[in-house]
């Protein structure tokens, strides 16, 4: 079978005229899902007419329209398009202002030169949360597009020229940022703040020093910082052949992730909250553990299956660590784990199956692969997939409403009920109709809605199709739509919620279902949607820091059913 079955194409306008020679990315979310390390992308100019086309497999993808540097028009991206089938998606694009200017160091003795390995990134504050971002040049210059409003500046390594640093270059991070309002074509000068010289060793237990291997620092504050946390800022430093690196960090904590090289027997390791802001060089020796190699190959029939996800969960005995991979043109894979018992699961890639018509939807046919292994020194597994059984069905309220866009995820029945420390075997979610369908190999599975634990149905999965249709007495979309007192819409509003009464600290009975606690950001359309049992709930809608509006809170509010509530936010200094 071929890798590549359908057309993704489109048009790219301006005003309803077509616009030539604009990059449109195309990025396969199923890679990005795998191990972080980014999604496969595909990339063209469009054509005369606007035009582009692309040949993609089944999938779930994100499209981007880049415009040149050098343009007024903004960039725009559509995160999830699913292909089925040949589909069509066009792009309206619109112009903004530009914000252009220079970057330079606060003291050239400590880093000379690397301006080009930066990036000055935009986050919008309001009215809208678009985000920009513009590489440096050599000569400190930097030039991007975004619309009318308020943003976050920010400096950060340039995601491909860190990747490429290797023992003499410099890994650049600040956590730095500033507030600039945007009316106009403005020119500003940037000035990192002081930076201080970060020096690490990587070394193996047999105390030599480990050369094949990444460190990543991230802001420790972008934990509880969400300006920080949206903003993402990273710097790569690769090990020299000492296992040395070295960054120059602003002061500040910061964390660090070791990414020993592919092929390695160590595993990752982390040192969090680290304090960089004295004025001499500090200096970090960081020891790593070895492991096992899990090592094993995916078949299909006679084929072997690229890019498939293989997930190794370990138990309580290890953390309930999950290691993650993708197989290789060979359809290989190998991963190292500490010694211990987990479950291996493998999922193939949409491309590699055949697609089944169920209730007018393509779905793919091959099942999930499980097994439990003991690692207690390298191991080899042999992987064969096959085609599933199909479970599919409708889920509906008691009036038997349909509920469209319901997570449905199914776990293996293992006599206990799932909880949210267990990762599904696998998930969707309802379409239209309310429908759901997977394919699985034979066994006993539970199905949970939408995080509904305590409401998970049991279903046993045979040789031929099983049609379940569930009764969902489920949980309540609450829809907010937020704005200032001046009626305009608030943008990256973090709306938090919580039980009334009960701290989030708070632990249920043995069995319970958790808490529902958390947060969502409100959209440039100010609204957000939150799916919740019926209860009694506190919320609190932080805008914002930088913005014109200050946070309120609803103590009280009964949820037993579908509710729409606007929210007023009052503006500063009233």
């Amino acid at each position: 079978m071929s890798d590549f079955s359908y057309k993704l194409s489109g048009h790219v306008r301006h005003q309803g005229l077509p616009l030539a020679k604009v990059l449109v990315r195309v990025s396969d979310l199923f890679d990005d899902s795998l191990d972080g390390s980014g999604a496969q992308s595909f990339e063209m100019q469009s054509g005369t007419k606007g035009e582009y086309c692309f040949n993609v497999r089944a999938g779930i993808y994100r499209v981007e329209v880049v415009p040149q540097p050098q343009s007024r028009f903004l960039g725009q991206m559509i995160q999830e398009v699913r292909v089925n089938s040949n589909t069509i998606v066009d792009c309206n694009v619109s112009t903004g202002y530009i914000i252009a200017g220079k970057l330079s160091y606060f003291d050239r003795k400590v880093v000379n030169g690397d301006v080009d390995s930066l990036s000055v990134v935009a986050l919008g504050i309001e009215p809208v949360a678009y985000r920009g971002e513009a590489k440096v040049d050599a000569e400190g210059q930097f030039s991007l597009v975004v619309p009318r409003g308020k943003y976050h500046i920010a400096v950060s390594q340039n995601e491909k020229t860190g990747a490429d640093i290797a023992g003499g270059g410099r890994a650049i991070l600040s956590s730095q940022t500033d507030v600039l309002d945007l009316d106009k074509d403005t020119q500003i000068n940037l000035t990192m703040p002081p930076l201080f010289r970060f020096v690490g060793a990587l070394i193996g237990p047999d105390k030599n020093p480990v050369a094949d291997a990444r460190v990543r620092a991230t802001p420790s504050r972008a934990k509880t910082n969400l300006t920080l946390s949206e903003l993402d800022l990273a710097a790569i430093a690769h090990c020299d052949e000492q296992g040395e690196f070295v960054f120059y960090l602003s002061s500040g904590p910061y964390d660090f992730e070791v990414l020993p090289g592919a092929g390695s027997l160590l595993f990752e390791r982390s040192e969090r909250n680290i304090e960089v802001g004295s004025n001499k060089t500090l200096e970090k020796r960081i020891v790593l553990e070895e492991g096992h190699r899990v090592r094993g190959q995916v078949v299909f029939q006679d084929r072997m299956l690229s890019q498939c996800l293989v997930r190794i969960e370990g138990g309580e005995q290890v953390g309930r660590q999950v290691y993650m991979a993708r197989t290789d043109d060979e359809g290989q894979f190998a991963i190292t784990v500490p010694g211990g018992t987990y479950k291996l699961i493998v999922t193939a890639h949409p491309k590699d199956a055949q697609s089944v018509l169920i209730d007018g939807q393509e779905h793919t046919n091959l099942a999930p692969w499980t097994k439990s292994i003991v690692v207690s020194k390298d191991t080899h597994v042999s992987v064969r997939l096959g085609e599933g059984t199909a479970l599919k069905g409708r889920i509906c309220d008691d009036a038997g409403q349909a509920r469209p866009s319901l997570r449905v995820a199914v776990y293996p029945d293992t006599g206990h009920r799932p909880d949210a420390d267990v990762l599904p075997l696998i998930n969707g979610i309802t379409d239209g109709e309310g429908r759901f369908s997977f394919f699985l190999t034979p066994g006993k599975y539970q199905i949970v809605v939408h995080r509904d634990y305590s409401s998970a149905k049991s279903v046993i999965v045979d040789n031929e199709p099983v049609f379940q249709d569930i009764v969902w007495h489920g949980w309540s979309q609450v829809t907010f739509e937020v704005t200032g007192q001046d009626g305009q819409k608030v943008p990256r509003c973090q709306v938090l919620y919580q039980p009334y009464g009960r701290e989030v600290e708070d632990k249920e009975a043995p069995g319970a279902m958790p808490l529902p606690h958390g947060y969502l950001l409100t959209g440039d359309d100010g609204q957000c949607r939150l799916t919740l049992p019926a209860g009694i709930y506190t919320f609190r809608f932080e805008p914002p820091e930088a913005g014109s509006y200050v946070g309120r809170s609803i103590r009280q509010l009964s949820i037993s059913s579908d509710i729409q509530r606007k929210v007023m936010l009052e503006s500063k200094g009233r």
